[in-house]
């Protein structure tokens, strides 16, 4: 009965590490600076879900299963395509390889891996650098010309590199946090 209550709370605290995403998401309602940051505000208040997850996976995967839960939600309710799906995998994949070379159990090995699968959200946003003017015209589209001129400013890579850097320390951070209370 043990294992299967811990399976489930492995897979409720993966559904809860990607409706934090998903909900810290809703910031970008308030101002495009909000909407391209908000996985900084994902990647700190998520520490904890990849903590308990990390914590009932030892082995290889806990990334893994966190990055595919959220793109699969985000895939189902067509937020993103299969190339943006492929990005957050692939920060799930290289999060569970840095965990699995730095010792799955190790302090050092949660504050490397979970800053790397918390950057993974931005294939969420990657649209806006590699497809700038689609992405115009679509958040034209459902938040208006003010909102979508505003937005064409954080489309430099200058800016991606900026928010992904912001990111990765708010995901060190967090789980630093989460590592001492727990």
């Amino acid at each position: 009965m043990k294992k299967s209550s811990s399976l489930l709370g492995i897979i409720g605290f993966a559904i809860l590490y990607a409706a934090t995403v998903f909900l810290c998401a809703f910031v970008g309602f308030l101002h495009p600076v909000c909407w391209v940051g908000f996985p900084v505000l994902a990647a700190f208040l998520g520490a904890y879900s990849y903590y308990k997850v990390a914590s009932g996976i030892k082995c290889f995967g806990a990334g893994v299963l966190l990055a595919a839960v959220l793109a699969g939600i985000l895939l189902v309710l067509g937020e993103i395509k299969l190339p943006a799906a492929g990005i957050i995998l692939t920060a799930g994949l290289v999060s569970d390889i840095v965990r699995q070379l730095l010792g799955s159990t190790s302090a050092k090995a949660l504050f490397c891996a979970y800053p790397l699968l918390a950057a993974g959200v931005f294939g969420w946003l990657h649209p806006l650098w590699t497809n700038t003017q689609r992405y115009h015209e679509g958040a034209t589209s459902e938040m208006g010309a003010d909102y979508a001129e505003s937005l064409m400013v954080f489309s430099s890579p200058l800016f991606l590199c900026l928010f992904v850097v912001l990111t990765l320390i708010a995901g060190y951070i967090g789980i630093r946090i989460v590592e001492k209370k727990c």
